[in-house]
């Protein structure tokens, strides 16, 4: 299964700021790389408590792939990129 891709500052979608390659996956442990293409970001995965589950951070912004792993359980997670004072949110359907 090819892992869950977070995007901050994207070039081919700059309209998205925090992308991901799928907003829907099955529960389970997931391979999750964050891709930096524009500037230094954090990325946070939130479940429905608010709870961070997840947070990676790339320090160059210049392309720079930052691999890892989470466990998701079923429900409705946030991603949150930030980058310095901007933050933006993408929402991940996690199904039984």
């Amino acid at each position: 299964m090819a892992p869950l891709e977070v995007v901050h500052g994207s070039r081919q979608q700059p309209t998205e700021p925090c992308l991901l390659n799928r907003y829907e996956v099955g529960a389970g442990t997931h391979e999750l790389v964050l891709i930096a293409e524009g500037q230094p970001v954090t990325v946070s995965v939130r479940d429905s408590t608010s709870s961070v589950v997840y947070r990676t951070e790339a320090s160059r912004g210049d392309g720079e792939v930052v691999p890892g792993s989470v466990e998701l359980g079923a429900g409705t997670y946030v991603v949150e990129c930030t980058a310095g004072e901007t933050s933006s949110e993408a929402t991940l359907v996690v199904t039984p």
